[in-house]
């Protein structure tokens, strides 16, 4: 979970790209879960709740590692 300023952090709200390979929905500021997939490029997304959103993708990721 991030704390996001779509005009400092993306320029603008949107779907956006930012520098180092970072992409997000950014639809406004405050929380968004940001992921970091396996190429290393980061990609966030402003939702309600973002703490539990990320909890249910981090348990989705643990279960999938298992199997």
């Amino acid at each position: 979970v991030i704390e996001v300023n779509p005009t400092r952090d993306f320029g603008g709200w949107g779907w956006r790209g930012a520098a180092g390979g970072r992409s997000g929905i950014i639809l406004r500021a405050g929380k968004a879960i940001e992921v970091t997939r396996q190429d290393g490029k980061r990609f966030a997304v402003t939702v309600d709740d973002a703490s539990t959103g990320a909890r249910v993708l981090a348990a989705l990721v643990a279960q999938s590692v298992k199997k």
